[in-house]
């Protein structure tokens, strides 16, 4: 998540989380919703930063993660998926 949001973002949806839920029960979905508030207009610039998704992608999906680059020769860029 550190290296999904950045540091300072990760500090600052901590902060709030812990100071919002201080002596209570939560859930998953809150410390989720959490940074994905913690994001504010810059989760609207890519698709990577919607908690929601990232949350089913890498905790809800069981498994490992696969990686492929899609390439044509002669060409010096490929597309990873």
């Amino acid at each position: 998540m550190v290296f999904l949001i950045g540091t300072e973002n990760f500090h600052k949806a901590m902060k709030i989380y812990f100071e919002r839920f201080a002596w209570g029960n939560t859930e998953l979905k809150d410390l989720m919703d959490v940074f994905q508030e913690s994001l504010g207009e810059l989760s609207q610039e890519h698709p990577a930063l919607d908690i929601t998704r990232w949350n089913s992608d890498w905790l809800g999906t069981p498994g490992t993660n696969t990686i492929s680059l899609n390439w044509t020769s002669g060409e010096s860029k490929g597309v990873f998926t």
